[in-house]
Parts: structure tokens; C-alpha cells; sequence
């Protein structure tokens, strides 16, 4: 009987850990969750572009906005930085306006784009998007991020540990 009720117990706690995608992100962190989103903020009177925006947003996908669109605005559209991005990395991707088989890359830091005077001022207009341009936001890494699936793996063979000692000690 009381063996039964363990393994109820640790049946229990596996299926809740895989339903909720626990298991899966530790084990495979470089999967994506969902398939891309494409949203459209476009209203009808301005003309549309298309720009991509991908890593530590909370909603990365495909967005249709209007032409001459912020950086600021897309990242607002995209619900936000995370707490793991890297701040000062951002990436916009682009094709070279005079030679359309290369692409510029163009790093920004946050904290620029967020200063009032910088928004202000004439150097604001590197920030503005253009079609198909792809907004990168990479992850910041450090070494609480590097060990995170190793303690997550590890407290849960504690929990269960734990469990099955507390059930045995109970005879």
C-alpha cells in the first residue's frame, strides 16, 4: 500500500514537472518554446513594413508596423525586455542600403536608447527600423545561468529523495 502511494506520488510529480515544460527547457534548453508569432500594429493609413525581432523579448515574433517606426516602439510592441537580455548588445540587422548583398550590423546599447537626451537628440535616427530589418536581443550569460538546469535537475531528485526517505522511515 505504502508503496503504491510513492509511486502515485512520484508518478505525480514527473507528469506535473514534463506537463509544464520543466523538464524540457532543462534538458533542451536551445529549443524554442512556440512557433513564431506575427503580430500586425499597422494601421491602415501608413504604409507597412515587416521587421523581425528575436531572443529575450517576451514576445518574439514577426511584427507589421508602420513605416518609420523606433527601436523603443518595437520593443514595447514585443512586451518588453526580459530580465536575462543583454543590455548593451542589441543587434539590428540590415541589408546595406548602397549594396543589397551585404548587411550592416548595428550594436546599441539600452541604456542610449532609453536616455532623454539621446532620444531627443539628431543621432536618435540610427534607431529607426526599416523593412526587414531584424532586431536581436541576445541573452546575457553569467554563472548562476550556466549552472541554473544542473541546481534545477538537482532539486528535484532532492524533493524525491527526500519523499521516498520520509515514506520509508514512516514503516
Amino acid at each position: 500500500m505504502k508503496i503504491k502511494l510513492l509511486l502515485n506520488i512520484i508518478f505525480t510529480i514527473i507528469y506535473t514537472t514534463f506537463n509544464y515544460g520543466q523538464i524540457d527547457n532543462i534538458l533542451n534548453p536551445g529549443l524554442p518554446v512556440s512557433a513564431p508569432n506575427i503580430y500586425n500594429y499597422n494601421n491602415s493609413i501608413a504604409p507597412t513594413i515587416e521587421l523581425k525581432i528575436w531572443g529575450m523579448v517576451k514576445n518574439p515574433g514577426v511584427y507589421k508596423v508602420g513605416k518609420g517606426i523606433q527601436l523603443a516602439d518595437l520593443l514595447s510592441f514585443a512586451g518588453g525586455i526580459s530580465e536575462t537580455a543583454e543590455l548593451d548588445e542589441i543587434r539590428v540587422i540590415r541589408a546595406n542600403p548602397t549594396d543589397n548583398s551585404k548587411i550592416d550590423v548595428i550594436v546599441i546599447n539600452y541604456e542610449d536608447l532609453m536616455d532623454k537626451t539621446e532620444l531627443n537628440s539628431s543621432m536618435n535616427i540610427q534607431y529607426e527600423l526599416f523593412d526587414g530589418d531584424i532586431v536581436i536581443i541576445p541573452k546575457a550569460t553569467s554563472w548562476y545561468t550556466d549552472i541554473a538546469p544542473f541546481v534545477q535537475i538537482l532539486s528535484i531528485l532532492t524533493s524525491i529523495g527526500s519523499l521516498v526517505y520520509i515514506i520509508t522511515r514512516i514503516n
